[in-house]
């Protein structure tokens, strides 16, 4: 059994939320999970990458001297993946790495990152999301203030690695 604290939009604790992870997932499968983030990352992959084979490269197919009798040694076509300006022998084509695995497999590793999450200790629980002004930086004002005050103390040093753009006021990337 794992409690979690739940804090108001303020930031205030009021309470806490006994939970059991193993409801959620009774066992963690990293390979499960391994193979879920490998497939959402396939599956973002643009595959378009793209060269010319010889058959599609600019130049002539002639021989380009004769056989014998030059001295030089023997040529054929420009175009050849041998030559410079020739195109590639085995050529990269345009293809896509999408693929899914089962639907109750993604479900599975899905509810065992949940369970993790929460064995971790790293989930807020809010009351109640109520606002009259709605937006992300309200909830990061309140909470993420209140979520920098849990941490070890070194999050400005984690800061100072992050670009510029990750640098959000009350806001921890790394605790995320």
């Amino acid at each position: 059994m794992v409690t979690l604290p739940v804090y108001d939009l303020s930031g205030n604790k009021v309470g806490d939320y006994d939970i059991d992870p193993a409801s959620i997932a009774p066992k963690i499968s990293k390979q499960l999970l391994h193979d879920v983030v490998v497939m959402y990352l396939a599956n973002a992959r643009q595959g378009s990458n793209k060269t010319k084979s010889r058959g599609q490269v600019s130049g002539s197919t002639k021989k380009m001297y004769r056989q014998k009798g030059t001295g030089n040694a023997r040529m054929g076509a420009k175009r050849t993946p041998v030559r410079r300006g020739g195109g590639h022998a085995n050529s990269r084509q345009p293809r896509s790495y999408y693929y899914r695995l089962p639907k109750k497999a993604v479900q599975g590793a899905t509810r065992m990152a949940i369970a993790a999450k929460i064995s971790a200790g790293s989930v807020i629980v809010i009351d109640r999301i109520a606002m009259e002004d709605q937006g992300f930086g309200r909830c990061v004002q309140g909470v993420g203030a209140r979520r920098g005050d849990q941490d070890s103390g070194d999050s400005e040093q984690r800061s100072e690695h992050l670009p510029e753009r990750s640098k959000h006021s009350g806001f921890d990337n790394q605790s995320c």
